[in-house]
């Protein structure tokens, strides 16, 4: 058995970074409920979907600036192969160079920072968020120069959420390029079915 390959890790995976998805989890385990391309209600990911999986793989391996760390490759089996943290089994597969087979980079990354924008930008993060760590928000926040919205919870993608908070306050960045809002309740949580 791979770890990887579990159809529950995969949906817990895919769908613990959005509350809405929560519920179905919740299912999952208590019912046993299937989860994956079985179920009706998750329907197999869009050629498009594989396409960017396969993209976001070539950006981190061609772009990659940190040389691979073969101290990682441990951890990288065992998340892989044994138990462990699915989120960080990801991380420790780009890390130990396993993601890559080897392959060095062929493109240097674009540096990031504020190069004299005349508006500062937005950036929303959520405190709990497991795909993107708050702590890299901020690092990210500061080489930019950008207004943080942080908001509770931990979900990923924040707009539309029926959190009016956030929605208004991107409204207001829109239309004027700032906003004074800073900090934001998690969206409301879903009702289970």
């Amino acid at each position: 058995a791979v770890q990887a390959l579990s159809p529950m890790l995969g949906a817990t995976r895919g769908l613990a970074p959005q509350s809405s998805g929560w519920p179905v989890i919740a299912e999952a385990l208590r019912d046993g409920t299937p989860v994956g391309p079985q179920d009706p209600q998750m329907p197999e990911l869009p050629e498009e979907a594989v396409v960017a999986l396969n993209m976001q793989s070539a950006v981190l391996c061609n772009e990659n600036s940190i040389a691979p760390r073969p101290l990682d490759y441990p951890g990288f089996l065992w998340t892989q192969f044994v138990t462990g943290d699915i989120f960080d089994a990801i991380g420790l597969t780009y890390s130990s160079g396993a993601a890559c087979a080897g392959a060095a980079p062929v493109t240097t990354p674009v540096a990031v920072h504020n190069a004299g924008l005349a508006t500062a930008p937005l950036l929303i993060n959520s405190l709990g968020d497991p795909q993107t760590p708050y702590h890299g928000a901020l690092a990210l926040a500061e080489r930019m120069g950008a207004h943080v919205l942080t908001v509770e919870g931990g979900d990923h993608g924040q707009v539309a959420k029926g959190n009016t908070i956030v929605d208004d306050a991107v409204v207001e960045y829109l239309r004027t390029g700032h906003t004074g809002v800073t900090h934001a309740p998690a969206p409301p949580m879903p009702a289970a079915g």
